[in-house]
């Protein structure tokens, strides 16, 4: 995927996947692998459906299956506590540093954007972490457009290609469903949690799986 940027703004799963697609042949890079980290799983997947002929192998990295999901508009602050929370992390914050409170009655269900993504910037800031309000409003609405995308994606398969799932937060009857929409499957749970997957231990983890799902 480092081959695309999400430049487009698309919004939809089918759309990013034959994007990067697209971007892929144009590189002349025809993968045996595909993998993804979450939404990415999804992307993945979809565009090894959309192949007609050899279709790579698939990772996916405690990335929910696709069966679609209600995303109420009425819990936008709550996405957004989501968001912030991701940025810490991001920055391996203590889980007691600074954090924003907007308490605004404009916008939807009294989230105004502008106020919690300026409030967020002053509470970098301060803690000496300063990201501009420009790129966290960017990365907020990649964030809102990919939950909104992840929601409304459905895709019953069956896709016939070999998957390696990795699992922290995902749950069994989840990795049940991935099951049904795949070839031949195997799965993997890392003792960690969903965002713990993107650390250096996890990650040997991931490739040492990698590797002997491969070598079998």
């Amino acid at each position: 995927m480092t081959a695309s940027r999400d430049s487009g703004q698309l919004p939809t799963v089918p759309a990013l996947a034959h994007r990067y697609q697209a971007d892929l042949d144009t590189a002349g890079l025809i993968p045996d692998l595909l993998g993804g980290w979450s939404f990415g799983g999804q992307v993945a997947y979809q565009m090894v459906a959309d192949q007609t002929e050899r279709r790579p192998a698939l990772v996916l990295l405690d990335s929910a299956p696709p069966v679609g999901y209600e995303l109420s508009a009425d819990n936008v602050r709550q996405r957004f506590d989501t968001f912030t929370e991701n940025v810490y992390r991001a920055f391996n914050l203590e889980s007691d540093a600074p954090r924003s409170l907007v308490t605004s009655d404009a916008g939807s269900a009294g989230f105004h954007e502008r106020l919690a993504v300026g409030a967020l910037a002053a509470c970098l800031v301060a803690i000496q972490q300063p990201v501009p309000a420009a790129l966290l409003a960017h990365q907020w609405n990649s964030y809102e457009r990919h939950l909104r995308a992840s929601a409304e994606y459905v895709h019953d398969g069956p896709v016939d290609a070999p998957a390696l799932v990795i699992s922290a937060d995902l749950l069994d009857e989840l990795l049940a469903q991935w099951a049904g929409r795949v070839g031949a499957m195997r799965s993997h749970r890392i003792d960690t949690d969903h965002f713990g997957l993107l650390t250096s231990a996890a990650a040997a983890q991931v490739a040492a799986a990698v590797i002997f799902s491969r070598a079998v």
